[in-house]
């Protein structure tokens, strides 16, 4: 049994096997944990600093956001306790992402003078903070506030958006 050889399998006529990646060379291997090891000692030295979390950009804006929307009586709109919230960070990136957002989010006196004005959003469970940062029929929520999308008009009704499509009734129906 000392003398045998080894024998050698034959290749997998399985494609999804044969289009694996080959392995790498040792040098490869050696980079890789190389890397590996710079992220561990990168990550201990964050945990030792107390400072685990990354910073967030223009985080003394979202704060300063934050706190207003806060303010504003809940009656408007519920509090936020979770400030960090993965919807609330998410949304927050996305803003600074997208230039046009960024700009909406500049003067935060503004937007919460809308918020007030904007009767159609006061009390409905669906207006939240993180509905700020979001979108619907491809028009971003906090432009549509911006825009006096949400206010009454003179007529009581909710003031028309010449971007929006409206159907208009003719009398006839579909089943004539």
């Amino acid at each position: 049994m000392a003398g045998r050889r080894k024998t050698q399998s034959k290749p997998s006529r399985n494609p999804a096997i044969t289009q694996l990646k080959p392995t790498g060379t040792r040098e490869e291997k050696r980079r890789e944990e190389k890397r590996r090891e710079e992220v561990k000692e990168k990550e201990k030295k964050e945990t030792q600093s107390g400072d685990c979390s990354p910073s967030l950009p223009n985080e003394d804006q979202l704060n300063f956001l934050l706190d207003s929307w806060n303010e504003l009586p809940k009656s408007i709109a519920p509090q936020v306790s979770n400030h960090r919230s993965d919807s609330i960070i998410t949304g927050w990136k996305k803003v600074q992402r997208t230039p046009e957002l960024k700009a909406a989010f500049a003067d935060i006196p503004h937007l919460m003078a809308k918020i007030r004005d904007g009767t159609f959003l006061h009390g409905n469970g669906w207006f939240k903070f993180s509905w700020l940062f979001g979108k619907k029929n491809s028009e971003w929520n906090v432009l549509k506030i911006l825009d006096g999308n949400y206010e009454r008009n003179e007529n009581g009704g909710r003031r028309h958006d010449p971007a929006r499509v409206e159907s208009q009734s003719t009398g006839h129906s579909l089943f004539d």
